[in-house]
């Protein structure tokens, strides 16, 4: 895995984006939402809005989908959400973010059985309340 910092908006977009491409489908509406959530993020994030710009993004986001298609068990998918789950340490960011994860995951109308297992393994890692 890419070396990440606690707390930055790369592991952020990294969750949001397991979460987008979790049910298997990509879809612009997932997308859009996940660039909404990182502006909503800002103000907990330990690098600040210029990290979470599209041209700081893009390495990002192609080394995901290098590491993604490079994957070739459910365990591998696993072992790298827990990887970026321990990244995140700040709770105000963690509540925050599993909120925005919750929108990326009904951002096309739909929560997939997938979706809710990611976003169950985050929130008990976290130590969320899962009512």
């Amino acid at each position: 895995m890419f070396p990440l910092r606690e707390d930055s908006c790369a592991a952020a977009f990294l969750l949001m984006m397991l979460t987008l491409d979790t049910d298997g489908v990509r879809k612009q509406a997932e997308f859009d939402m996940v660039a909404s959530c990182l502006v909503d993020l800002d103000e907990y994030l330990s690098d600040g809005a210029d990290e979470s710009s599209a041209e700081a993004l893009m390495p990002i986001l192609n080394m995901y989908y290098d590491e993604m298609d490079s994957m070739t068990s459910d365990e591998e998918v696993t072992a790298y959400l827990d990887g970026l789950i321990a990244k995140i340490v700040d709770p105000a960011l963690r509540r925050n973010l599993f909120l925005l994860m919750m929108r990326v995951a009904i951002a096309d109308d739909e929560f997939h059985a997938k979706e809710n297992e990611l976003l169950e393994r985050v929130g008990n890692a976290w130590g969320l309340p899962s009512s």
